[in-house]
């Protein structure tokens, strides 16, 4: 998650620290201006500890860390679903198992929603001039058009029943 210290502060996704404080984030990003107050910093970096998760400072910039370095990984799998090289639940598994990630890409955008997730990806898209790489996925826009928008309308990568259920979503 990213917290900030200072005047004038703006979080690229509202979403982000909630999704990764639930799915079991141990890093939080520390941004502190120029202006920023350093009590406040002190004050942040004391409690981020005594969540007993560890406190990285980072430099302003786009997505700060987390972002920039997923991102792409991200993308990297929603093209490997586009180009029928792997489905949501290997990718996932495959992520989670051998990349020891508390969840895989699809499981996170289904959480967070498509929609914010896909403004993620078109927000770095943008602000780091437009490279190929972080193309946002075509897949995501097709599934929110058909209304799949992740957990919250019950169905996105995966769909959600009653009871915790989940399968794939044959629609995309």
């Amino acid at each position: 998650s990213a917290v900030q210290a200072g005047e004038g502060t703006r979080q690229l996704t509202t979403t982000q620290a909630a999704l990764e404080t639930q799915l079991g984030a141990t890093v939080t990003q520390i941004r502190s201006y120029e202006r920023g107050i350093q009590q406040a910093v002190g004050t942040i970096l004391g409690f981020v500890s005594r969540l007993g998760k560890t406190a990285v400072r980072c430099k302003a910039a786009a997505g700060f860390i987390v972002n920039r370095v997923s991102r792409p990984m991200f993308l990297c799998a929603m093209r490997m679903l586009e180009r029928g090289r792997g489905d949501p639940v290997t990718i996932d598994s495959a992520l989670r198992t051998a990349g020891g990630f508390p969840a895989g890409p699809f499981q996170l955008a289904d959480f967070a929603g498509l929609d914010e997730d896909l403004a993620v990806s078109e927000i770095l898209y943008e602000l780091l001039g437009r490279p190929d790489r972080l193309r946002p996925a075509e897949i995501e826009r097709k599934l929110i058009l058909q209304g799949c928008r992740g957990r919250r309308s019950d169905a996105g990568f995966y769909v959600y029943r009653d009871r915790g259920s989940v399968s794939p979503n044959p629609a995309r």
